[in-house]
């Protein structure tokens, strides 16, 4: 019985222990994070807007490729087909 008892509180214990590494890791992770933030080392880029030419472009890791420049282009098969359902309104 007190080899039980001695293994429940070691246990106890290795919990509390690792309850506070895990609470301190993640305090350090936000205080990272929050470093980033106000440094500029981590910009956000806010992406619920309209896309715009203004809009910067996000810039990749190599392995992904670098993404295109946003562009708004008028297609003619869109216009026309447009043209087409006014005209028969």
């Amino acid at each position: 019985m007190k080899y039980l008892e001695a293994v429940t509180l070691w246990l106890r214990a290795a919990g509390r222990r690792l309850r506070q590494e895990i609470a301190m890791s993640a305090a350090a992770l936000l205080g990272d994070l929050a470093d980033a933030l106000v440094t500029g080392a981590i910009r956000v880029v806010d992406l619920t807007q309209p896309l715009k030419p203004e809009t910067p472009i996000l810039a990749l890791p190599p392995a992904f490729g670098q993404s295109w420049p946003f562009a708004l282009r008028r297609s003619p098969a869109t216009t026309s087909a447009a043209r087409m359902v006014l005209e028969t309104t």
